[in-house]
């Protein structure tokens, strides 16, 4: 695992490549614009069965990597976009191990995609894949076309398509293009599906998406599901590990349970949620006491109702809470001396706090005495005073977080870092020994997406 600038990726793939006992790779790479493609493998071959590839011009070299790799068993795609230049690509690679693909954001077209499943994608068994760009994703008879022709051996399908209509779509069109999907094919192998309209100003973003049992995150939006298959009967969902809630009252009535979640992000503000939301609605959804990541991503205007929400939560280790607020300091004085908040700060088993705004100083010391058993701590910087703000921030961590030992600071620029380092060395608030500062960016994800895990 290393990370490095890469000047010429080519020369990157050959050492790799023969290297003799490899059997896992995973590279990330930036486009190079670098025109010297990797050459077909004549001789030379990698006994790399597991491959994922994150890197933005992915398919001009696919083809030529793939031929590297004959015993590969596992192969997944990042790509960022996809370039309307790219042009089709043929596959000659032949991989007769190949069982499982996840081809994650490859914006392609579904041409492209039918190329690659006629030489590539044959001998699968399971197929994840996510697209935000084409309709074309989202043609039951298409895809049916392809599995049969194409992906015979295929057991499990699990898709996710995020596609924003432009003006002249309509999008009832969608609608009865993806009700196709209930269909007997699609039930035969029990392949289940849901979509999600969301109207924003004068656009509709559509998301249609794997329902039971393959997806690992879970969305709850504000309508009842739209569930293509009608069942009446409670959905057990045991692959999924992540449930987003987007308004409380999806959770009423709601016939699915989450067995084995272990994180929940709430996007709902707190005007929407009653008193008794985590011990009432949310245990009868998921097993709250088996939460250990909590992502807080709506409005509060009142921290005591995040301490409320803690406090259904005893074995939380990692919170974040990526929302802006808006705290009033004496009212995180009133709640600092309440006996609910002593309680949490006593009890509570957070780790790592990911703070994504920019909170004041006073919201940062609540959040330290709140969270006395701190080990990573991740904060976006200040505005305001830098000099001040840093010299307070450290100097509240020295004091209170006795089990610190990762600082990261997001946004921060190489002029602010200077500051930071001749704050910690000429005022000695930090024992350099005992802490790791990192300087990193907040991971900016769109609301819709991310990666499609493996089975």
């Amino acid at each position: 695992n290393c990370q490095d600038q890469v000047q010429n990726k080519t020369n990157l793939y050959k050492q790799i490549f023969r290297l003799p006992a490899l059997k896992y790779c995973k590279l990330s790479l930036d486009d190079s614009n670098q025109p010297e493609l990797l050459p077909i493998a004549t001789k030379e071959f990698s006994p790399i069965e597991h491959f994922i590839l994150n890197s933005t011009d992915v398919l001009n070299d696919l083809n030529n990597l793939l031929s590297y790799v004959p015993h590969l068993n596992r192969l997944s795609i990042y790509s960022q976009y996809y370039s309307p230049t790219t042009q089709m690509q043929l596959y000659s690679a032949v991989l007769s191990h190949l069982t499982h693909v996840s081809l994650n954001r490859l914006d392609i077209p579904f041409d492209q995609l039918e190329s690659m499943s006629r030489s590539l994608l044959n001998p699968i068994q399971v197929l994840h894949i996510s697209n935000y760009s084409s309709a074309a994703y989202l043609n039951a008879n298409r895809w049916q076309r392809l599995i049969l022709s194409h992906i015979p051996h295929l057991r499990i399908f699990n898709i996710l398509i995020s596609y924003t209509l432009n003006w002249a779509e309509n999008i009832v069109d969608f609608i009865t293009m993806i009700n196709k999907f209930n269909s007997l094919f699609w039930f035969k192998r029990q392949w289940f599906f849901e979509y999600y309209v969301d109207k924003k100003r004068d656009q509709n973003f559509l998301s249609f998406y794997s329902t039971n049992p393959y997806r690992k995150q879970y969305i709850l939006y504000e309508e009842k599901d739209k569930n293509i298959h009608i069942n009446n009967r409670k959905t057990i969902m045991n692959f999924v590990h992540q449930v987003e809630i987007r308004t409380e009252k999806v959770m009423i009535n709601l016939q699915k349970y989450f067995p084995n979640v272990t994180e929940l992000i709430i996007v709902f503000s707190s005007t929407e949620q009653s008193k008794n939301l985590l011990s009432n609605n949310l245990n009868n959804i998921l097993p709250v006491n088996q939460l250990t990541k909590f992502v807080l991503r709506s409005y509060y205007d009142d921290f005591y109702k995040i301490i409320k929400l803690l406090q259904c939560i005893p074995n939380l280790h990692i919170f974040e809470i990526r929302c802006s607020t808006s705290f009033q300091d004496s009212n995180l004085i009133s709640i600092q001396q309440s006996d609910a908040f002593r309680l949490i700060s006593q009890t509570n088993k957070i780790q790592h706090m990911i703070i994504g705004y920019q909170c004041t100083l006073n919201e940062i010391k609540f959040l330290v005495n709140l969270c006395p058993q701190l080990q990573q701590f991740t904060i976006d910087k200040s505005d305001k005073n830098l000099e001040s703000f840093l010299r307070c921030l450290l100097s509240n961590i020295n004091e209170r977080l006795n089990h610190l030992f990762l600082l990261c600071i997001a946004s921060i620029n190489q002029k602010e870092t200077k500051i930071l380092e001749t704050l910690i060395k000429s005022e000695k608030l930090l024992n350099p020994c005992s802490l790791e500062i990192k300087y990193d960016s907040f991971d900016k994800k769109p609301i819709y997406g991310g990666k499609i895990d493996y089975e």
